[in-house]
């Protein structure tokens, strides 16, 4: 395990390819390139991205992402070739729109999508084997009626959306 948590890097050190836990949050990052193959946990809660790249062959071992509190609007595609990801943070970022699909993440059990923009969340997300899913904070304004049909949901947060009250 490497933690560089809160060493005021601006740029990624050289890291041992092996790696397999690396926290590199509370940093000053702007860029990140996943390009550690073996990596299984990867923090980076708490820079300052605005791009975020995966290098192919992608890792087929990660099993948490956290780029919660960022400045990301968008995600890669390469993403959705994770198959092994579990948990994915997201929260408190500057995403409008997710037009990444989530489809072939069939071992997602964990997702924030909290504190961002968003007006609308992709429907490929009833594909995943969600336990936890938050989106609070956004822009919905209608409840994601396809989250019923995901029978393994434990817990839902969707507070601070401005949901519209249907009459009648």
């Amino acid at each position: 395990m490497i933690d560089l948590t809160a060493k005021s890097l601006s740029e990624v050190p050289l890291i041992d390819s092996q790696t397999r836990h690396l926290n590199l949050s509370r940093n000053k990052l702007i860029l990140f390139t996943l390009e550690f193959f073996h990596l299984k946990y990867l923090n980076l809660h708490k820079n300052e991205l605005s791009l975020f790249f995966i290098a192919t062959p992608v890792p087929t071992h990660l099993a948490s992402l956290d780029l919660s509190s960022n400045r990301l609007s968008r995600l890669p595609p390469e993403l959705a070739e994770i198959t092994s990801l579990t948990e994915l943070y997201l929260s408190d970022n500057r995403f409008t729109i997710i037009t990444f699909s989530f489809e072939r993440l069939t071992n997602l059990h964990t997702l924030s999508l909290s504190k961002n923009k968003l007006t609308n969340l992709p429907l490929t997300l009833q594909h995943c084997p969600l336990t936890h899913f938050g989106a609070s904070f956004n822009l919905l304004s209608e409840f994601p009626h396809f989250l019923k049909n995901i029978d393994s949901l434990r817990s839902i947060h969707l507070e601070g959306n401005p949901f519209e009250k249907k009459e009648g």
